[in-house]
């Protein structure tokens, strides 16, 4: 006696779950990989476009406030896990000029003390100084180790960014 279509028993075959389970599988493979791989660099292009912003701003203040205006570049402190800083003064007046900017974790900056100097013109250096300013940043984790270098040209003052 054949069971008619009625009294079959409805449900899926082990090789069926475990075809689906294996799909599941792959595709959570995938995204994990691709949400983290998003990450990569995040921090890089983090203190580029702060450090962007603020070498843009300290140029602007120079032309605004006719004053020639330095960014200083400092070391991180160890103890307190803070990386570099950034500030911009006045060097004839002695003053601050807006507020202290750092980089992200992880982040390194090849060299510190004054990095730019902007002129009431615009420019960031004088006729004798025709040397490009740059500043190379570099992760400090991660493989391959993420570089940028920023180039500010003395003429102008405009900065360059080689990612």
């Amino acid at each position: 006696m054949t069971k008619s279509a009625r009294e079959r028993k409805c449900g899926f075959t082990l090789l069926e779950l475990l075809t689906v389970i294996a799909i599941m599988v792959v595709l959570m493979g995938a995204t994990t990989a691709a949400y983290f791989g998003m990450g990569r660099g995040s921090r890089m292009r983090s203190a580029i476009n702060t450090l962007r912003g603020s070498v843009g701003l300290a140029r602007q203040e120079a032309i605004l406030k006719g004053q020639t205006l330095e960014m200083w570049f400092i070391d991180g402190d160890p103890l307190t896990q803070t990386p570099y800083s950034y500030f911009v003064t006045n060097s004839v007046a002695g003053i601050q000029v807006g507020v202290t900017g750092y980089l992200p974790r992880g982040i390194e900056a090849n060299k510190s003390g004054k990095l730019f100097t902007f002129y009431p013109t615009g420019s960031a250096g004088s006729a004798s100084e025709m040397q490009l300013k740059t500043l190379k940043l570099t992760e400090a984790q991660g493989s391959p180790r993420a570089e940028a270098t920023l180039t500010v040209y003395p003429v102008t003052g405009l900065m360059k960014v080689d990612y």
